[in-house]
């Protein structure tokens, strides 16, 4: 009789990444008792979101272009699996799980959180769908053609892993033996994206918060380097009809690069905010200090992108196209101020927040 249970749980032993993944979420459960009603509140949100009129038209045609939607899947779920799986390896020595068998590659294991994050975006497609009382066949074919180029993408990059492997071991085993140690692999951080003229000279005796100004803008140039920037520039390229004119498209692109610029410098006020409380935390630092500090320049670049924006639109369509790209500018410049000030708020409170796989994720 005790047969069965003992088979059950010797699978369970011999598959570690399962327990890893159970304590995993267990702890952020219990760090984020209202993870829950936040997923359930920003269900609802999108339910609401659905009764809008052009998102069931929006969903309807997305469905009816699967080939579509499977390439920007495969794409997006491509470079998210190539960027953790960089991270998992780069991380590697300094993982205290590593001594524990593996029973994954590292090709699955880094496939795993862009799996979860689609199956978040499912459910929000999902109740966007229920909300604009899209037919259930739409969207079953919408998540299905997401699906398919998932599993495409994932079947892709392992036949490509496994084909430089197999090069590798064979390099490595025609190679002679090599007296000196290869070259490092060193790749900039990018706090050498700061632009720090000259030190105080009185940085030693007398510190100052103002310097953490830089690190916002600084990891908003590292993340528009011009390699990353060329492949989504190729992207709207691409996306662009055959009959539009050169001055369109530069025009196009030039946007493109700005609203790129802002979202990162976004990302990078948010990021950095935690980055910086994790390294100020055995200091008494008030709150209205810590956010001046750290946002005052991010938030000058925002403004003065909108700015530049706004000047485009009126060059382009006069005072009417000024009209309208106005109040967009005013408002993300006050979704930038209020995201920032709560991330500063939010990165402060080490006691529930550094110890949380957010915390660990932002720094």
């Amino acid at each position: 009789m005790l047969a069965p249970h003992t088979d059950g749980l010797t699978w369970v032993r011999e598959r570690p990444s399962l327990r890893t993944g159970w304590l995993a979420s267990s702890n952020v459960l219990r760090r984020w008792p209202l993870l829950w009603l936040i997923a359930a509140l920003v269900l609802t949100a999108c339910a609401a979101l659905g009764h809008f009129a052009s998102m069931g038209p929006g969903l309807a045609f997305a469905a009816a272009e699967p080939i579509l939607v499977a390439a920007l899947s495969a794409t997006a779920f491509a470079i998210a699996t190539l960027r953790r799986r960089k991270r998992l390896a780069t991380r590697r020595p300094h993982d205290w799980l590593v001594p524990l068998p593996r029973d994954l590659s590292l090709g699955a294991r880094a496939a795993g959180m862009p799996a979860v994050i689609w199956g978040g975006v499912a459910l929000v497609v999902m109740a966007a769908a229920i909300g604009a009382r899209v037919p259930v066949s739409v969207c079953g074919t919408l998540l299905a053609a997401s699906a398919a180029g998932c599993l495409i993408a994932s079947a892709v990059l392992a036949i490509f892993s496994s084909v430089a492997t197999r090069s590798s071991r064979s390099r490595r085993n025609r190679a002679p033996p090599r007296l000196t140690p290869p070259p490092s692999q060193f790749v900039p951080p990018p706090s050498r994206y700061a632009i720090v003229r000259r030190p105080r000279r009185t940085w030693a005796s007398d510190p100052k918060l103002r310097p953490l100004g830089y690190w916002p803008t600084a990891q908003a140039k590292f993340w528009d380097r011009p390699k990353v920037r060329a492949r989504t520039l190729l992207l709207l390229l691409s996306a662009l009809p055959l009959g539009v004119t050169g001055a369109v498209a530069l025009a196009a692109a030039v946007v493109w690069l700005i609203v790129l610029h802002m979202l990162n410098l976004l990302l990078g006020l948010i990021r950095s905010a935690f980055a910086a409380a994790w390294w100020l935390a055995p200091t008494a630092v008030g709150r209205l200090r810590f956010s001046a500090a750290l946002a005052h320049r991010g938030l000058v670049a925002e403004i003065a992108s909108c700015a530049l924006l706004v000047g485009l639109s009126y060059a382009v369509g006069g005072a009417p196209a000024f009209h309208r790209a106005l109040p967009p500018a005013a408002g993300w410049i006050g979704l930038a101020c209020v995201l920032s000030a709560t991330a500063c708020l939010m990165a402060l409170r080490t006691q529930s927040v550094a110890r949380s796989v957010l915390h660990r994720w932002m720094h």
